[in-house]
């Protein structure tokens, strides 16, 4: 199929990231999940948490390992939570 959003930045080359996972958790908020670090928390939805779930498992992955283990979250949940992860430096892109 055609991908939409060919005006963004393209995220969808394969990179590798290593994750910082210590001293995180995935605490239930209601309906929503929160991940925690210290007192910084993320908003995770439920279709969102298996993308999160996958990424803490792992020591590093590649973006091409995560989308082929994850291709029942919607492509936009998954770039989104590649996106925040990084931006809290939990992900480091190699």
């Amino acid at each position: 199929g055609t991908r939409a959003g060919y005006n963004l930045p393209n995220r969808d080359t394969d990179e590798t990231y290593i994750v910082r996972s210590e001293g995180l958790k995935l605490v239930r908020r209601g309906s929503d999940f929160q991940l925690k670090l210290g007192e910084t928390a993320i908003v995770v939805t439920a279709t969102q948490k298996p993308a999160v779930d996958w990424v803490l498992s792992q020591e590093r992955f590649t973006t091409a390992a995560f989308n082929n283990a994850l291709s029942d979250v919607p492509h936009d949940d998954r770039r989104h939570i590649v996106r925040v992860l990084a931006e809290r430096t939990i992900l480091i892109p190699l």
